[in-house]
């Protein structure tokens, strides 16, 4: 606020011009950080435990209702996150859906978009043809023209965000069984690790785990030689800033993702014959250094694809969202999609289970024999 209504405190000149920060600017910056941070220590400990105080644990109703309370302000404190750069994506669908029977206009320019000469913090997006449907959120009417709601009119530069975003679906989608191949190097390749013969010295065993240091190598010298040997190549080669494109790079990346799972599907039969030719000592006499290249192959597929995935997420995403677009690139939230899939799974197994009828066998009747001496030879009892 302070930088807003005192002008020496202003990073831009009144030209617009933005000039290097001053000294008293990184100044009045941190000490503002600080602020916050003292700020946030003091109220954020306690107003979580004031709100709890506020129910009576004598009263049965309210004790119930505190239990619920923790859970709601988790809640709301990761819904506030979320919501709030989902909010202009939700107003241009529920433009486009009110405007749905309204006509293409004749030229693209005819859409609402921000004029040049306003200053906006944001970057205005030019106009495509994909997902055309969206467009029509952008369209003006003559109600719009005296009051414009952001959920009734939206920007172009809005549809275009939010058509990144549906572009950006396949894309992560497609990355998905990547992942699935990084995982395997905590996982299955670790495990064969164990199997194998570790012994450097007479002395000293290699620790299974510390294999997957090659990994790293692996990524340290693709991210090293793309930077400093191959960008430079391509740029001259494709008289492009960027040498080969972001797409490119992480498909590059998956090639090496997939030579990994085949030179680790050639050790592994490598290691079933050893086992076969050497029942009494099994694999143990084979090398864990056979294992070396599938680690530092999937090393060098990371620094392709993942190094590009986050670049991807946080270059093609809106402005208001780089950081929850960053997100979706990482392994972590992959597992957390498995376990939403595994969820919904789980409902629908609930649903189709309490619906199932198991079969109903007619069981043959027992025979009840009685001592013929008596006059019966037997009867059947009825099912």
């Amino acid at each position: 606020m302070m930088s807003r209504m005192i002008s020496s405190l202003k990073p831009c000149a009144s030209n617009g011009l933005c000039l290097e920060p001053r000294t008293i600017h990184k100044i009045v910056f941190f000490f503002a950080i600080y602020l916050i941070s003292v700020g946030t220590g003091g109220h954020k400990p306690s107003l979580e435990s004031f709100g709890a105080d506020q129910f009576d644990d004598d009263h049965s109703e309210e004790r119930k209702k505190k239990m619920s309370f923790f859970n709601l302000w988790s809640a709301a404190l990761c819904v506030g996150v979320l919501l709030v750069p989902l909010k202009p994506m939700a107003q241009v669908c529920v433009a486009a859906f009110i405007k749905r029977h309204l006509p293409y206009p004749s030229n693209p320019n005819e859409l609402h978009e921000v004029s040049k000469s306003v200053k906006v913090q944001e970057r205005l997006l030019y106009h495509t043809e994909t997902f055309k449907f969206l467009d029509k959120a952008a369209i003006i009417e003559e109600k719009d023209s005296k009051q414009q709601d952001p959920w009734r009119l939206s920007t172009v530069t809005r549809v275009e965000e939010m058509k990144l975003l549906l572009n950006m679906i396949p894309i992560w989608l497609t990355s998905l069984p990547f992942g699935i191949c990084v995982s395997q190097t905590t996982t299955f390749f670790i495990k064969q690790g164990v199997l194998l013969n570790r012994n450097i010295t007479h002395q000293f065993i290699l620790p299974p785990a510390s294999i997957f240091s090659l990994t790293a190598c692996g990524m340290i010298l693709s991210v090293t030689v793309y930077d400093r040997i191959l960008v430079p190549l391509l740029r001259r080669i494709t008289r492009t800033e960027r040498g080969i494109t972001i797409l490119q790079r992480i498909g590059i990346g998956m090639v090496f993702s997939v030579i990994t799972m085949i030179v680790a599907t050639i050790v592994e039969k490598k290691r079933l014959t050893v086992v076969q030719n050497n029942s009494l000592h099994g694999s143990g006499t084979m090398s864990v250094f056979w294992l070396a290249p599938q680690f530092i192959i999937v090393g060098i597929a990371d620094g392709f694809t993942l190094v590009g995935l986050q670049e991807y997420f946080y270059d093609q995403v809106p402005d208001s969202m780089r950081s929850l677009g960053i997100a979706f690139s990482r392994l972590d939230h992959f597992y957390l999609l498995l376990a939403v899939i595994t969820a919904l799974n789980l409902c629908v197994y609930v649903l189709v289970t309490s619906r199932y009828s198991y079969k109903n066998v007619q069981r043959k009747a027992q025979v009840a024999v009685t001592d013929c001496y008596q006059g019966d030879q037997g009867h059947e009892i009825g099912a």
